[in-house]
C-alpha cells in the first residue's frame, strides 16, 4: 500500500497515509489517500496534510600551518518548503467511530531540488529530504493524542530534456608533437536522449569516416563524469567524480563506418553509489528506505547550497602522445531514484470504508512557507519519468569499467570563493 515508517497506533483507532505513486514531479500533482479506522469517536476539526522538504550539507576542510593542523567543520541547511493543506472538515468538531477514506490531490510547488542523498570525499554529505504527513486537526479546547502519519516521499527535478541530439566534429590528426599530419577524421554522434532514469541505457549512435586519416582509431570511449558543488556562506567544495567509462574497438585506418552504425552503451543501473555506514545518521530522520537510495546513482538537482551534475561524453583514441583527442560530449540529467517498497501494511478485516469528500483538492493553510526556488520554465517540454517496480540489483558487467574512487581536484581549491 506504499512507502511508510510504519503504522502507529493510537487510542482512538489507526490513521494510514497511501500515495498513488512513491514520487512527485516538482510543480505536479500528487493524489493518494488517507485511511481512518475508528473504534470511539475522536475530537476532529479537520484532516490536514503537511509536506515539509530539508537540505543540508557539510564537509570538512583541513588546514596545516607548518607542524599544526587543524580541521573546520563546514555546515549548512535550511528548509526548502513547509505548507499545510486542509483535506476535508468534519462536523460539529467529533470524527464518529468508523471506517473512512479520504482521497486528496495536491499541487507541489515547482522549481524543488531533486531529492538527494550524498556522501563523498572530505567527509563531504548533502541530503534533500522531503516528507509528507496527514493528521487529524482537534479543536482548540481539546487535548486528545495527536493521531498522524508520516511518510517520506521522493520528488524529482523537471528535466530539461531534449531527444535526438546530434553533433558533428571534423579534426585533423596530427601526431610527433603535431608535425606529422594524418589526415582529417569525420564523425557525427546521435544522443536518442539526454535525461535518464537510472535502471536505463545511455545509447550514443555514431557515424565515424576515417578514410582519409592515414591511422587507425584503437578505442570508442563513452564516459560519464559526474560534479558536485557545495556551498555555505563564502566556503565552496567542489568534486569531480568519473562514475563510468567504457572502451569499444575503433576502426583500421582509411576505414569508415555506416550511417549511424555504431552503437555504445552505457547501464546506469550497474553504477552504484557511495555510501558509508552512518554517513546520514543524525542529519534528519535515519530512515532504512532512504538509506537505500545511496546505493544508486545520485540524481541531477539544483538546490539552495548543492549542485549535483553530468557530463556524457565520446571520444576517439588514436595512439598520440600529444594533442587533443577528437570527440563530444553534451550535459545528462540523472532522474531520482524511487523508494523501494518497504513494509506493505493490508487492510483490516472487514474493512468497507466510508468515501468522504470524494477526489478533493487541498486547500493550503496559511504557514510559513521559506522563499522558493525559481519556476521552472514552463515552455521547456517535460519528459514524464518511466514507471519503476522494482529497483535493479548492480549485477556484474565486465565489459563496463566502474571507477569508483577516481577522484580529481578542480582548478580552484576546495574552498575558494566561487
Amino acid at each position: 500500500m506504499g512507502n511508510n515508517e510504519g503504522r502507529p497506533k493510537f487510542e482512538h483507532g489507526d490513521i494510514y497515509l497511501q500515495l498513488d505513486q512513491p514520487y512527485v514531479m516538482s510543480g505536479a500533482t500528487l493524489t493518494g489517500n488517507v485511511h481512518i479506522n475508528l473504534s470511539q469517536p475522536y475530537p476532529a476539526r479537520s484532516l490536514e496534510i503537511g509536506i515539509k522538504g530539508k537540505e543540508k550539507v557539510k564537509w570538512e576542510r583541513r588546514r596545516r600551518n607548518g607542524k599544526h593542523r587543524s580541521t573546520q567543520r563546514i555546515s549548512k541547511s535550511d528548509i526548502l518548503i513547509f505548507q499545510i493543506f486542509e483535506i476535508y472538515r468534519f462536523d460539529n468538531g467529533v470524527a464518529l467511530p468508523g471506517q473512512y477514506t479520504i482521497p486528496f490531490n495536491l499541487i507541489i510547488p515547482g522549481g524543488l531540488p531533486a531529492s538527494v542523498f550524498y556522501s563523498g570525499r572530505s567527509n563531504s554529505k548533502a541530503v534533500i529530504d522531503y516528507s509528507i504527513k496527514a493528521m487529524i486537526r482537534q479543536p482548540e479546547s481539546t487535548r486528545a493524542k495527536e493521531m498522524s502519519f508520516k511518510s517520506s516521499i521522493i520528488v524529482k527535478e523537471i528535466p530539461y530534456a531534449h531527444e535526438n541530439i546530434s553533433q558533428s566534429i571534423e579534426s585533423n590528426i596530427m601526431s610527433n608533437c603535431g608535425c606529422t599530419n594524418n589526415g582529417p577524421v569525420k564523425c557525427r554522434f546521435r544522443f536518442p536522449k539526454n535525461s535518464y532514469a537510472i535502471n536505463e541505457v545511455v545509447t550514443v549512435q555514431c557515424s565515424i569516416d576515417n578514410s582519409q586519416c592515414n591511422m587507425p582509431i584503437q578505442n570508442i570511449r563513452i564516459k560519464i563524469k559526474q560534479y558536485v558543488n557545495l556551498r555555505s556562506d563564502w566556503h565552496t567544495l567542489n568534486r569531480s567524480y568519473t562514475k563510468a567509462e567504457r572502451l569499444y574497438d575503433g576502426i583500421s585506418a582509411n576505414e569508415s563506418t555506416g550511417e549511424y552504425a555504431r552503437e555504445l552503451n552505457l547501464d546506469l543501473s550497474t553504477i552504484p553509489g557511495t555510501m558509508n555506514d552512518g554517513v546520514f545518521h543524525g542529519m534528519f530522520t535515519d530512515l532504512d528506505e532512504e538509506r537505500k537510495l545511496t546505493k544508486y546513482l545520485q540524481p541531477s538537482t539544483s538546490g539552495k547550497y548543492m549542485t549535483i551534475s553530468y557530463i556524457l561524453s565520446v571520444k576517439l583514441i588514436y595512439n598520440i602522445s600529444c594533442g587533443e583527442q577528437p570527440g563530444c560530449e553534451i550535459p545528462l540529467h540523472i532522474q531520482a531514484a524511487e523508494l523501494p517498497p518497504s513494509n506493505i501494511i493490508q487492510a483490516p478485516d472487514g474493512w468497507n470504508p466510508v468515501i468522504l469528500g470524494g477526489d478533493h483538492h487541498g486547500v493550503p493553510i496559511e504557514a510559513p512557507v521559506p522563499e522558493m526556488l525559481p519556476e521552472a520554465n514552463p515552455e521547456v517540454q517535460m519528459e514524464l519519468p518511466l514507471p519503476m517496480a522494482d529497483l535493479p540489483e548492480h549485477p556484474a558487467a565486465p565489459p563496463q569499467k566502474i571507477i569508483e574512487n577516481e577522484c580529481k581536484e578542480p582548478l580552484l581549491k576546495k574552498d575558494e570563493l566561487s
